[in-house]
């Protein structure tokens, strides 16, 4: 069984991921959990090396252009519009190898995608997304390997509720855990710029974040937002697929069906609770929202209106490469759901509210024409970019 993402890991995060979780680990994974030990001692001495030899240079860096934030829950189509901005040269982004050895990619990032390049499956296992080490990652990746509190712990841990909701908006935390968080942020993204010659502006995707508006704000005042959404009842179920494919994947003990559900819906309430409130504090020009219905109905269109509202420069510059992305992906075909009244019930009572506050209907009649649509109607085959 392969490590995964738990192999980007230091030893003293690893170990401490473990001792949370009281070193629990099913028979059929005591060969990863031993797998992933050997990999965190390999990343702690790579990364004193690279300290050693960068850490100087990496402080002394500024952002000279604040992030560009994609935001949006999980499924919403945040990989599909992260991979279309970052078409842009003007753009520097994080790849999945910088993801996964956040520690010490300066030093090892050539000599890791040697090792290991040929193992990338080449398509993400949820879907049909083009996948590999070079490819635009989320650094909520980044940040777990680095330690910092991260609610995708959970799928080391499946069978309970270890990882604290807070995990995901950061609300309630002590203050140290909170700095601890921005702390690791911080040592990303300024390795990230020591090495980017050009230094440009860096465009982060991670559906964490939405609900993190605010610590984004308090360290970047001047940070961007495009924030993506998709019709709720088709994200439920495709993110409990997600939840549950990754659970499997890199899980260290068994999937509770149950408490994956729970998980999902307690994440969307709090994720939407703080957004809503934070995004007040954004003024004009800094904010636009569009919905994945319309980004892969008309690509070029949607982007533009991004580029327009957050004045991000001539969008005519790259609307062939847009629509050449686009033209590539004509293949795909779209996941199909079918929908229980009964649990639509169900998520209205915990989600109806943010439901119609992103402008979807909780209706019946017209939640079974959204999902339909959104599962297959617009674009057919681009659903699996979500």
């Amino acid at each position: 069984m392969t490590p995964r993402m738990w192999a980007g890991m230091t030893m003293g995060v690893w170990l401490d991921l473990l001792r949370r979780n009281r070193f629990a680990a099913q028979p059929k994974r005591i060969g990863m959990a031993v797998a992933v030990t050997g990999f965190s001692i390999c990343n702690s001495f790579w990364r004193l090396l690279s300290e050693t030899i960068y850490r100087r240079r990496a402080e002394a860096v500024q952002l000279e252009q604040t992030p560009l934030f994609v935001v949006g829950h999980w499924r919403s189509g945040t990989t599909l519009l992260h991979e279309l901005m970052v078409l842009d040269q003007q753009f520097n982004y994080p790849n999945t190898m910088q993801c996964m050895i956040p520690d010490h990619f300066l030093l090892t990032e050539g000599l890791a995608n040697f090792a290991f390049g040929w193992m990338s499956p080449g398509k993400r296992q949820m879907d049909n997304m083009a996948f590999g080490p070079d490819r635009p990652q989320e650094d909520e990746i980044a940040l777990c390997n680095l330690g910092a509190p991260s609610p995708y712990e959970a799928w080391a841990y499946p069978d309970r509720l270890s990882v604290p909701a807070e995990y995901l908006d950061l609300e309630g935390l002590p203050e140290k855990e909170v700095e601890r968080w921005k702390s690791a942020l911080m040592f990303f993204l300024k390795r990230l710029t020591l090495k980017d010659p050009r230094r440009r502006r860096i465009v982060l995707k991670s559906p964490t974040h939405t609900a993190r508006v605010g610590t984004l704000l308090d360290m970047f005042p001047e940070a961007k937002f495009v924030h993506i959404t998709r019709d709720p009842y088709v994200v439920f179920l495709s993110t409990m697929r997600t939840w549950r494919s990754l659970s499997e994947l890199l899980g260290f003990q068994k999937v509770d069906e149950a408490l994956i559900e729970e998980q999902v819906l307690r994440n969307f309430e709090r994720m939407y609770g703080s957004f809503f409130r934070d995004i007040e504090r954004l003024p004009p020009g800094h904010f636009h929202q569009v919905r994945y219905e319309d980004l892969v109905a008309d690509p070029p269109g949607t982007v533009q209106s991004i580029y327009e509202r957050l004045e991000l420069g001539d969008f005519e510059a790259i609307r062939g490469k847009v629509e050449d992305f686009f033209q590539e992906s004509k293949d795909y075909r779209a996941n199909k759901y079918e929908f229980d009244p009964q649990l639509r019930e169900k998520i209205n009572a915990r989600w109806g509210e943010y439901i119609r506050k992103l402008g979807y209907s909780t209706d019946s009649d017209t939640t079974s024409r959204q999902t339909m649509s959104s599962a297959s109607s617009f674009a057919p085959g681009l659903s699996n970019h979500a």
